[in-house]
């Protein structure tokens, strides 16, 4: 059954198409995010029979790119969403309770956040990631980064203040966290606010400024989202992109978030950041519906990894689908 919040969302984003004014431009972003769909459901598949492996830079992202596209229309195999998303969450719920879980919890994070947003009931099994995520929080205030994220090419306290936030936003996005937030976030403000990058905005991600605009705007304080928001804007490229490293060039992993926040924090694709930002995604998708995307791994040293590629072209699609309607008659597949 659609949710009271699917149904607010659908009349929301029917109510003014973000390119009402420019019909050709519409046309081409939604052919771009079809183009991008056998890519991501194939490569997808393929992760989940190789690895195994419910992995916060493949799967999270693979079901939210996915759910996007559906919600405007765009042709996603509905039947196997709504598989995916129990199987989403299969391997997020420690079988063994008295094992002290693994570092980490965006992966937890980023489910909550896309079962909200898609109007999926909190069930038994989410109230379980749920306590993940609160419970994951460390006595500081923080929450540490898990799996391969420490080894990012930027300072490790960066990497886990993206993770907090990360926390952090599911905690908003999901009505059964309310009683506990407000402890959890104070604890966690003060860490974050403790910090040279809070103080100076020396991070070295545009991925640390986006995730900044997106909890500011959960947490509804218009000064704070304008400033963000402008902080976010000034990293932008000439090409209209993003880098993922603010001194990098542009990519799809840093600018389909950015233009996701923007949106999100009020824009739409009449204001010029994001209309040069769909530009650049526009012209720089490859034929095989891709973007080319760096690893965000220092060993990696600058290559192009399918894993990053993957990344990077979910946060593609879900960015371009902001700017598009959501269609009232969509199907929307989900596990209830």
């Amino acid at each position: 059954m659609t949710s009271l919040r699917l149904a607010a969302l659908l009349t929301a984003l029917t109510a003014a198409p973000l390119f009402a004014d420019d019909a050709p431009l519409a046309e081409q972003i939604r052919s771009a995010i079809q183009k991008s769909i056998p890519y991501i459901e194939q490569d997808g598949e393929k992760w989940i029979k190789v690895k195994k492996c419910n992995s916060c830079h493949m799967i999270p992202f693979m079901v939210w790119s996915l759910h996007e596209a559906e919600l405007r229309g765009i042709g996603v195999n509905s039947k196997r969403l709504a598989e995916l998303d129990a199987w989403s969450v299969q391997d997020t719920v420690p079988k063994d309770p008295s094992k002290k879980p693994p570092a980490g919890s965006e992966t937890e994070a980023q489910l909550l956040i896309i079962r909200a947003g898609y109007g999926g009931r909190i069930d038994e099994t989410f109230q379980k990631i749920l306590d993940r995520v609160v419970t994951a929080q460390q006595e500081n205030g923080q929450w540490e980064a898990g799996g391969q994220l420490p080894t990012q090419k930027r300072p490790k306290r960066e990497t886990e203040e993206v993770s907090t936030m990360w926390s952090l936003l599911a905690l908003h996005s999901v009505d059964e966290a309310a009683k506990q937030r407000p402890k959890l976030e104070e604890a966690a403000a003060k860490w974050l606010s403790s910090s040279e990058l809070a103080q100076k905005k020396s991070a070295k991600s545009a991925e640390w400024f986006t995730m900044r605009l997106l909890l500011e705007v959960k947490r509804g304080d218009e000064n704070a989202i304008a400033q963000a928001r402008t902080e976010l804007v000034a990293l932008q490229r000439e090409d209209g992109g993003w880098g993922w490293l603010t001194g990098s060039e542009s990519d799809a992993l840093a600018t389909g978030p950015a233009i996701y926040a923007l949106t999100q924090s009020g824009l739409t694709g009449s204001d010029e950041p994001v209309r040069r930002a769909v530009k650049f995604l526009l012209n720089t998708q490859l034929d095989d519906g891709t973007w080319r995307v760096e690893s965000t791994r220092a060993r990696d040293k600058g290559e192009v990894k399918p894993t990053s590629v993957y990344w990077g072209t979910t946060w593609a699609a879900i960015g371009l689908c902001q700017l598009l309607p959501v269609q009232e008659k969509a199907k929307v597949a989900r596990a209830d």
